[in-house]
């Protein structure tokens, strides 16, 4: 019994301390990447989703157990494409992404102007024009920090991508194309 109440204590200090961290580890204004899942099972994965953290800061929208600011499909009265706050919690695998910060060109902006270009894209008129090369998250969240949009990981991603991944890529490819166009009698 005394061994399970150990147990016990140690998850949730690990719990505490995990929350703690997640508030050190990031100041407001840090890019956010979660690597999501590898394509086809090998090598790297091939996009992050990315976010903006907003910590416990007072903004329009945002409710107190929210400390992210990020582009999300999501079914609503707009769309499926929400500019919105969201949560850290139950998130396991991410990284500080501030990777334009020495950049020429690239200026950080401060606090105030990141929160008005965060509270201009909580619009979703602006926010819902999503393109998967030219206005993604990555775009969004290279916006609020420095005033321009970015995306590395649109065309570098696809050269780290194993030939052996292409091979595969190419075949459901042209399954898809051959599936199509057989539905349609051409």
């Amino acid at each position: 019994m005394k061994t399970l109440i150990l147990v016990l204590c140690c998850v949730i200090c690990s719990k505490v301390e995990t929350n703690v961290f997640f508030h050190s580890q990031y100041q407001f204004g840090d890019i956010i990447a979660f690597p999501r899942k590898k394509i086809c099972g090998c090598g790297p994965a091939l996009y992050s989703h990315y976010a903006i953290y907003v910590g416990n800061e007072n903004i329009p929208g945002k409710e107190p157990d929210q400390d992210i600011f990020h582009r999300i499909r999501k079914l609503d009265e707009y769309g499926d494409i929400s500019c919105t706050f969201g949560s850290l919690s139950g998130e396991t695998d991410h990284n500080k992404a501030n990777y334009l910060d020495q950049t020429e060109g690239y200026t950080i902006g401060d606090h105030t102007t990141m929160t008005d270009r965060i509270k201009e894209m909580t619009d979703q008129e602006k926010c819902r024009n999503y393109h998967l090369t030219k206005n993604n998250c990555e775009h969004l969240v290279t916006y609020v920090r420095y005033g321009r949009p970015h995306s590395e990981q649109v065309c570098n991603r696809l050269n780290s991508i194993p030939s052996t991944c292409f091979l595969n890529l190419r075949t459901v490819i042209i399954t898809i194309i051959t599936f199509n166009c057989s539905a349609i009698g051409v």
